[in-house]
């Protein structure tokens, strides 16, 4: 007897197609691309020009801090201009960066006082490679935005999660000899 075992498993092969169900998934999907195109033309439209509170170029009103790059340059400088160090880590894709940067961190009164009496060195993380990786174990880096304040020999003094500009002024006058002049 040559007998075929018989399978447990269903077969659907005679399953009627349903039309509902074919319709409405290219509606939806139309729904979700119109949905995204517009937040796309929204986003370059008004996020970008300034428009909207807190975006664009230039959003906070000032200047942007002059930032370096490189972490050890800036404990070098910090040990030759006896300036503590200010490490800002940050990345593109994070909203609450963003928001740093565009506002208290383009006021020009902070980017003055921070350029004045401190070494800024901005680790970027949005694609990191070996020496940003470094510097956020170093300083025990698990969320951004974070602003580190470090002496001339890499120890942390303090750091933040950054705040408006009067909260972010209140920090920098902490470790610093003259105060942030009139934040807003």
């Amino acid at each position: 007897m040559d007998t075929e075992p018989q399978s447990t498993r269903p077969s659907f092969e005679n399953t009627p197609e349903l039309p509902e169900a074919k319709a409405a998934g290219p509606s939806l999907l139309k729904v979700v691309v119109v949905l995204a195109a517009l937040a796309v033309a929204g986003y370059f439209a008004f996020g970008q020009t300034g428009w909207l509170p807190g975006s664009g170029a230039g959003a906070g009103g000032g200047t942007a801090v002059a930032w370096g790059h490189d972490v050890p340059d800036a404990f070098s400088a910090s040990a030759a201009q006896n300036k503590p160090v200010l490490l800002f880590f940050t990345a593109d894709w994070c909203p609450p960066c963003r928001r740093l940067k565009s506002g208290p961190l383009s006021d020009d009164a902070i980017a003055d006082h921070i350029e004045s009496n401190f070494v800024p060195v901005k680790v970027d993380l949005t694609s990191p490679g070996e020496a940003e990786n470094l510097a956020a174990s170093d300083f025990g880096v698990q969320g951004i935005p974070v602003l580190i304040v470090a002496d001339a020999n890499g120890n942390e003094v303090a750091r933040t999660h950054g705040g408006n500009a009067s909260q972010l002024a209140g920090f920098l006058n902490r470790y610093t000899g003259s105060p942030v002049a009139a934040a807003r």
